[in-house]
């Protein structure tokens, strides 16, 4: 081999090699860093400026309010719609049509719903009594000093993933890895005094250790609601 082929040869496997350390780099930060949808936090807010854009929407121009109430609850509604197997919800209070939609519309795609509710007008227990209809599965806490006062919803944690998949007999293990769990908390009810007129904030986000920490308190308040000897409309699912 002459002078000159051994030159390039030697540049040749030298160019190998850096791009092969370009990869190696490219894919570490990549690893690192995810994809935009495995981490993604937001705060929602509701306050006075959410309803200062009411004159566009009647007017039909564009609204670019980052508060706009339609906005916020359309968000809200986006992360139900977002839901690949379940919806757990601890809340005290539910009476917000556009949220009691995305339930009934994740239901319809068998999208698995457990709910803990506190409060029970007669207007909420129509609205529960149709979600049940509709496959979601009930509890409330009983009647005593505490309140169930939470206001959290995790969507496709992964206990309840892992649990779903091995009832449906499949190999959850890949299925696992790519699963993204998401929290939805804050200091609203899902209410139209909440969201419409009152100044509280949902928190969204994908945040695993969040997740596994809301799942974990959901799934001890649904054990710990379950009474085999209370005849309780609201508990007719063993799921």
């Amino acid at each position: 081999m002459n002078y000159s082929k051994l030159c390039k040869y030697f540049l040749n496997a030298t160019a190998a090699s850096i791009g092969w350390l370009l990869i190696k780099c490219v894919m570490r930060k990549i690893k690192l860093l995810g994809t935009p949808n495995e981490q993604f936090h937001e705060v929602l807010f509701f306050n006075e400026m959410c309803h200062s854009c009411v004159h566009k929407h009647m007017t039909g121009q564009q609204c670019q309010n980052v508060h706009c109430i339609d906005r916020q609850v359309k968000r809200m509604q986006q992360m139900i719609d977002k839901s690949k197997y379940s919806i757990d919800l601890a809340i005290y209070s539910l009476s917000t049509p556009e949220m009691i939609d995305a339930l009934y519309r994740a239901l319809s795609r068998g999208i698995k719903l457990r709910l803990i509710i506190n409060e029970t007008c007669r207007q909420e227990m129509i609205t529960l009594s149709r979600l049940r209809r509709c496959g979601a599965c009930v509890r409330k806490p009983p009647m005593t000093k505490h309140l169930m006062h939470h206001k959290f919803c995790v969507i496709d944690g992964h206990k309840r993933v892992q649990q779903l998949l091995r009832r449906r007999n499949c190999d959850d293990s890949e299925l696992i890895k790519s699963n993204c769990p998401l929290v939805m908390s804050g200091s609203a009810n899902w209410t139209n005094g909440d969201l419409y007129t009152s100044y509280n904030s949902v928190i969204i986000s994908t945040n695993s250790k969040l997740a596994a920490e809301l799942e974990t308190e959901f799934c001890r308040l649904w054990r710990e609601l379950k009474n085999p000897n209370e005849r309780d409309s609201y508990v007719l699912s063993p799921w």
